[in-house]
Formats: C-alpha cells, sequence, structure tokens
C-alpha cells in the first residue's frame, strides 16, 4: 500500500520498515509510554493509562508507524485518556 504512494522509480526496500522494524517500535514506544505514564505529576490513575493503551492498541491496528509517528500518537493517546477519564489536567500540564 505505502510502495504505491511512492513514485515507482524511487521505490527500494530499505526505505520501508519490515513487520519486525514496525512491531520492535511500537514495543519501544510503549516501554517509553509506560514510564511517561508513571512519572506523570500529579499521579495518573491506572484506569487512564489503560484507556491510553487501549487506544494506541487500537489505532495501529488500522495504522502503520510509516504512516503516523508512534511517540505522537501515544501522546494523544494520554491525553485523550485524561479527557475521557475526567483526569483534570490542562494542556499545559501536559
Amino acid at each position: 500500500e505505502y510502495k504505491q504512494k511512492m513514485n515507482p522509480s524511487e521505490e527500494t526496500e530499505a526505505d520501508f520498515l519490515t513487520v519486525d522494524d514496525e512491531s520492535n517500535l511500537l514495543k519501544i514506544v510503549t516501554e517509553t509510554g509506560i514510564r511517561f505514564g508513571d512519572e506523570f505529576q500529579p499521579q495518573m490513575w491506572p484506569a487512564v493509562k489503560w484507556t491510553a493503551f487501549a487506544y494506541f492498541k487500537r489505532f495501529y491496528l488500522r495504522h502503520s508507524p510509516m504512516e503516523f509517528v508512534p511517540k505522537i500518537i501515544i501522546v494523544a493517546c494520554y491525553y485523550l485518556a485524561t479527557k475521557i477519564e475526567e483526569f483534570n489536567v490542562s494542556i499545559h500540564e501536559f
């Protein structure tokens, strides 16, 4: 799918992540996201953290890390989870 978006004359296999590379990237971002949730002040409720990870996992069921930067998506998922779970935090505190 992504190869079709590129100019066929310029496409090379080196420009794309393998399935293992994508999996490893998401695993690293997930581990970093866990640390983010644990170190966030004020202390996040567990429900906020798990809601954020549910959103993160669901997002990448349909999209590839080559389309959207996982680091930005995990932070967006956390912010959305704080609003859904009514954990009162402003964007400036985030």
